[in-house]
């Protein structure tokens, strides 16, 4: 993590892999730093519709155990004993205008327990529905655009402006299309813990390390996870400066609780370079 002094040498013990990227560069990573890589991108990549997805997905599951809550005992009874008939699971047959007729006209007038079934299949349908569109969502290749780097940023705190967000997709886009693609986000990061000389532009780069740290989504990170990336990025050697530069009084060693939110983090990185905000 180069989050301090640009001369701090990056580790060469660990395995390497040489990937050569459509943007024409060829580039080391270790193979830590490949898989680590790959997994926030895939966290990046479609995210503001697949948590559209999900939040549509656990409402409708809160649904589905209230309808069979609210079922009287009679009903799953019938629940249980009888397939529904007029659905095969997750296929569910929409009726004509004609034969909606037919139904209006002719049909007994249902009972609740009957309503309230429907009601349950209907939701239940509804939510295979949404369950194959998530499926389907993670199944396809997608972009970091700039609605999910605002999505993202908006559940990690910090408010950033519209201008801010796609400065740091242009530090990236090498082939401006205004998205940043997997070899997109390895080169930024290849070119960063390399960096020699401090100019490399960095904006994106430290959401991405951050979001490295916080490998589980927790919204912070915490000192555990960053002397492990530390250690394996720079070995020992530089392990105790690069975190008391890094947290300060937040080290637990210092009476800290040993996180650090996205605010507080870019505070500590963004001074170190020199940039006290993310102000363009």
């Amino acid at each position: 993590m180069s989050t301090t002094d640009p001369a701090a040498p990056v580790a060469k013990s660990r395995k390497q892999v040489v990937k050569k990227l459509s943007t024409g560069h060829k580039i080391t990573l270790s193979t830590q730093d490949d898989r680590t890589l790959r997994s926030v991108y895939e966290y990046l990549s479609g995210f503001s519709t697949r948590r559209n997805i999900e939040a549509s997905l656990e409402a409708k599951k809160a649904e589905v155990t209230r309808l069979h809550t609210a079922l009287p005992p009679s009903a799953r009874l019938l629940l249980q004993m009888q397939p529904r008939s007029t659905t095969t699971y997750g296929v569910t047959h929409n009726p004509t205008e004609t034969e909606q007729q037919k139904v209006d006209t002719n049909a007994p007038s249902k009972s609740e327990a009957d309503i309230l079934l429907d009601e349950y299949y209907h939701a239940k349908d509804q939510l295979l529905k949404l369950e194959e569109k998530l499926k389907a969502h993670g199944s396809c290749d997608h972009k970091i655009s700039f609605k999910d780097l605002d999505a993202v940023l908006k559940t990690l705190g910090p408010p950033f402006s519209k201008k801010q967000i796609e400065q740091m997709i242009w530090e990236v886009d090498e082939n401006l299309d205004e998205t940043i693609d997997f070899d997109e986000l390895q080169l930024t990061y290849y070119r960063n813990i390399n960096d020699s000389t401090g100019n490399e532009p960095c904006l994106f780069f430290k959401i991405l390390e951050f979001l490295i740290c916080d490998g589980t989504h927790k919204g912070y990170i915490i000192e555990d996870d960053c002397m492990e990336i530390l250690y394996a990025r720079y070995g020992g050697g530089f392990l105790e400066r690069e975190m008391k530069l890094l947290f300060g009084s937040r080290l637990r060693a210092e009476g800290g609780d040993g996180t650090l939110n996205l605010e507080d983090y870019l505070k500590s990185v963004l001074q170190r370079i020199g940039r006290r905000a993310l102000v363009f």
